[in-house]
Parts: C-alpha cells; structure tokens; sequence
C-alpha cells in the first residue's frame, strides 16, 4: 500500500536519465565546447540553489536558443529510450492503487508532454516552464503565465489546494528540497541514479539510488 495520495516526479535526472535542456543546447551548439560548459556550470548552479532558476533559465536560453523543431527531433529520438529503467512499471503500479502522479519540472512543457502520455500521466498533471516560439519556430521568450519560469515553488503553490492527502516529490535537485521546505510535499526523496549533488544530500533525509529503492520508501 502507497505511504502517500499524490506523487510528484521531477523530470530531468529523474524520469529521465539526463537534463534534456543540456542534451538539446549540446546539439545546438555543434561541439562548441566553451558554450557548452557554461550551460552545464549555469544548470548546476540552479540546482545547488547558488543563483535563482529563472536566473540560470535565462542565461542558458541566451547562450543557445532552443527551437521548435530541437524540441521535437529530441521528443521523437529519446521517448521512451531516456526514460529510467523500471520507472514506467513503477508509475503504473501507483495508477493501479489510484495515487495521483504528477510532473513539475523546470523543463519544457512541450518536451515533456510526450513522456508523461506514454507514462499515462495526464495533461493536467504537468507542470513545467512554457515558452514563445514566433511563426518560423523559433525561440520568442518565456511565458510565465503558470509561474514556473520564476521557480517551482512559485509555480506550485498556485496548484496546492489540488494535492489533497499526504504528498511526496521524488527529485535530483535542490529546487525538489524547496517544494518539500516549503511545505508543498510532506517528503522529499532525493533520487541520486543520475547525478548526485552535494547540497541536496545535505538537506535529504530519503535518498533512492534507483527505482528498486524508491519503490521501497513510497509503498
């Protein structure tokens, strides 16, 4: 029997195995290696809380402009493949106990709508960051019109009086911890398969090494 009523999942490095923005800003970039690593540096530092989210989502989108047609070849390449092994079985087996599952994520909503459909997660369950494109699908700006370009818990807090009953986020970054410190979640699992970071194990008083392990804290 589930511990809890509602499950909220992180997206990248922990529904999927990588940060799908880094995956698609590399593509980008052609190999350009100095760009590339100040992504990577501006990723890490949001998610070890060092400078804001919205912050560090600007400054990457201003190195390398994602467009419409990038967010679509990696959808059609990486879903399902990118998903973390055993995490579709593990999903449905809260679905067949009637837990709610949720997305909130800093990534892109169109990105991640695909993965949540074959995950039988539904469209009213994500939550993630939305962008502009202009009429050639290209990069137009961010649409905060659900908060999340500011931060998760900003975001989130305009869904809690939907997360009835007791509820868990199951993440890799620091901004997971916040939604939990901020009393939207009752828990927080650290889910350290992909990337493990040394603020958030701080802070975790749960952490998962794989789904195996996560599957035992939830049930």
């Amino acid at each position: 029997m589930c511990k809890y009523n509602n499950v909220i999942f992180d997206f990248d490095s922990t529904l999927i195995r990588f940060e799908s923005l880094e995956f698609i800003m590399a593509k980008l970039l052609q190999g350009d290696r100095s760009k590339i690593q100040q992504i990577e540096t501006l990723t890490n530092a949001g998610m070890n809380g060092e400078i804001s989210f919205r912050d560090s989502l600007e400054a990457r989108l201003q190195v390398a402009k994602p467009t419409k047609a990038t967010v679509n070849e990696f959808v059609a390449q990486h879903c399902p493949s990118a998903l973390t092994i055993g995490i579709k079985k593990l999903i449905e087996q809260l679905h067949e106990q009637h837990i709610k599952v949720w997305i909130i994520s800093g990534g892109f909503s169109e990105l991640i709508l695909p993965f949540a459909e074959y995950l039988g997660i539904p469209e009213s369950h994500v939550f993630a960051v939305n962008l502009n494109w202009d009429e050639n699908g290209y990069f137009d700006g961010l649409n905060n019109d659900n908060g999340f370009c500011d931060s998760k818990v900003t975001g989130a807090t305009k869904i809690q009086n939907q997360l009835t009953g007791k509820t868990v986020i199951v993440g890799d970054g620091f901004t997971d911890y916040e939604l939990y410190n901020a009393r939207i979640a009752d828990d927080f699992i650290a889910y350290i398969e992909h990337v493990q970071r040394d603020k958030v194990l701080s802070v975790a008083r749960l952490c998962a090494k794989n789904v195996n392990e996560l599957e035992k804290l939830i049930f």
